[in-house]
């Protein structure tokens, strides 16, 4: 895959961000970290009002969400090598799931719609889909508005892990990983062909129309496709059942696009594991609810980590950056922070 390489109204420095890029990616000596720095920018664009009724407006609405994306644009300022892409878009988490939806003000949950582990997963992603034509609106509306400006992120569903433990519920599927582990499998086998295919649709779409691969979440480029992965789910099991259930998806995905991306999402347990694998190319890591924000108090992780010949993603205040300069290694190393002025 090749980039774009031009210059963006909301990022004119937008192919130089690129060369610092791709020297992360490949863990090239560099004299700094690459860098994610945005900051808030005054406007005078009004407010855009979240629609009120039906609840699912909020994150489906293609009208909405373009507007709310045009503000978004107009107040933040894109620094260094942050990727001028718009906030995560959390319609991709429809797809396959009928009508066992329900959409609140923070986001799109996925009501428990399996019984047994035992019976056929009900999820049902593909061409007849009725959320697959409303989440490429939205995609293609974006894109409509997105040329020469910024830059339209891929979406995608939860990983097959993770949608899984929704599908049948939260405690249920984790009797049913102590009780039968092998069967989880099974279900995790016979649900990827049709996650997969549902996920490189969407991204065709986006790719087809803009040429270049960008994650929204958490903001990431790449000249060449890097899967970003994670399984939420793993830090309520022990390493035993991490290796033999969720490692199987992790391995499928390496074997199939050989860089992967991983959310930690707060669990550095299984880290031992997941470096492991060659096709591990960068570890993210997101500390837990009752953990300090990144910065001193989990060097030692950011270590091992770099230690191991991975890159290295963490988002932290930004009064913790220089800490985090001056004591890891600047190569393969992304830091994203919000300053509090440009």
């Amino acid at each position: 895959m090749s980039s774009i390489s031009t210059a963006l109204s909301y990022k004119p420095d937008w192919p130089e961000a690129q060369a610092r890029w791709t020297a992360f990616w490949e863990r090239d000596a560099v004299d700094r970290p690459c860098l994610d720095i945005k900051a808030s920018l005054p406007t005078d664009l009004p407010e855009v009002i979240a629609p009120e009724e039906p609840a699912e407006a909020r994150w489906m609405d293609a009208e909405y969400i373009a507007q709310a994306w045009i503000r978004y644009f107009e107040t933040t300022w894109f620094g260094a090598e942050s990727v001028p892409a718009g906030p995560h878009l959390m319609a991709g988490t429809t797809t396959g799931c009928g009508d066992y939806l329900h959409f609140e003000t923070g986001g799109i949950g996925i009501r428990q719609s399996m019984s047994s582990i035992h019976e056929p997963v009900n999820w049902h992603p593909g061409p007849d889909d009725p959320w697959r034509p409303k989440v490429e609106e939205i995609l293609n509306r974006l894109l409509d508005i997105a040329e020469g400006k910024f830059l339209v992120g891929n979406l995608g569903q939860y990983p097959v892990t993770d949608l899984l433990t929704m599908l049948r519920g939260n405690t249920e599927f984790m009797f049913d990983l102590m009780d039968d582990c092998d069967t989880c499998v099974k279900r995790l086998e016979e649900t990827l062909p049709a996650w997969l295919e549902n996920d490189d649709y969407m991204r065709g779409i986006v790719e087809a129309r803009q040429g270049e691969f960008v994650s929204g979440w958490p903001g990431l480029w790449c000249r060449d496709y890097v899967r970003l992965t994670q399984s939420d789910m793993s830090a309520m099991i022990s390493e035993d059942l991490f290796q033999r259930f969720v490692m199987k998806e992790l391995d499928a995905l390496g074997d199939l696009h050989g860089r992967l991306w991983y959310h930690t999402c707060g669990c550095k347990r299984h880290i031992n594991t997941i470096l492991s694998r060659p096709y591990m190319w960068a570890i993210q890591y997101s500390p837990g609810p009752r953990e300090q924000d990144n910065g001193p108090e989990h060097i030692d992780f950011y270590r091992q980590v770099q230690a191991a010949g991975r890159c290295l993603d963490i988002g932290a205040p930004f009064a913790d950056m220089e800490y985090l300069i001056r004591n890891l290694r600047p190569e393969g190393l992304l830091i994203r922070t919000w300053a509090p002025s440009r």
